[in-house]
């Protein structure tokens, strides 16, 4: 008995090191016959190894850009206050910019798992989602009305930042790798809209 359950935990212990989709055998006691029946879990874990160099880029991208978004606010936070559009706009960028950090950080934890990426991609994605929103409906009650470019350019970049990581958490709900590839084009959206919003808040506000 002592054997057999030193072999399944080796057995499931060899899945985790491998990282690869597979069916892990845990041992059950049956107390009425004392018979080991196995029971067959699901355990879905994806290969991070490869991708651990740019989960900690990207979270160390993320952290510096949060951070030159606070400095912008702090240095010209009395002009961002006459524009009822920038405050929301520097919290959806610094929004953004904290769940990046979260999901990569989450993709470091040794043996995660895919639901596990899964349930963090989506749930915390509520939180920037309804910022991006928020910033959306300002813009349109912006007056005099901007033009219809203008508005539909933010529109494109919200959308743009936040797409990318719906497909990312369906991927990891299926078992899918493709997950990472759509999580890492997700962060290079954030990136590009915060550079954009830091380009606002520092310069285009002086204008």
């Amino acid at each position: 008995m002592r054997l057999l359950r030193l072999g399944c935990f080796a057995i499931y212990r060899k899945l985790l090191e491998t990282r690869y989709i597979a069916f892990a055998e845990k041992c059950k006691h049956d107390s009425s016959g004392g018979k080991v029946l196995p029971s067959r879990v699901e355990v879905r874990v994806i290969n991070l190894a490869p991708w651990h160099d740019v989960l900690i880029a990207a979270s160390a991208a993320a952290a510096t850009l949060a951070g030159l978004i606070l400095a912008a606010m702090s240095v010209n936070i009395d002009s961002i206050l006459k524009y009822p559009s920038l405050p929301p706009r520097a919290g959806s960028a610094i929004g953004s910019l904290v769940y990046v950090l979260v999901l990569t950080v989450t993709g470091l934890i040794p043996g995660v798992t895919s639901d596990a990426l899964a349930w963090v991609t989506l749930l915390a994605l509520l939180a920037p989602l309804a910022i991006h929103v928020d910033v959306m409906v300002r813009q349109f009650q912006i007056r005099p009305r901007q033009t219809f470019t203008r508005i539909w350019t933010k529109v494109a970049l919200a959308i743009g930042q936040v797409a990318p990581f719906v497909v990312s958490g369906v991927l990891f709900l299926q078992g899918s790798g493709w997950g990472l590839d759509w999580m890492i084009v997700g962060a290079l959206a954030v990136f590009v809209g915060s550079v954009v919003n830091a380009w606002v808040l520092l310069v285009e506000i002086r204008r």
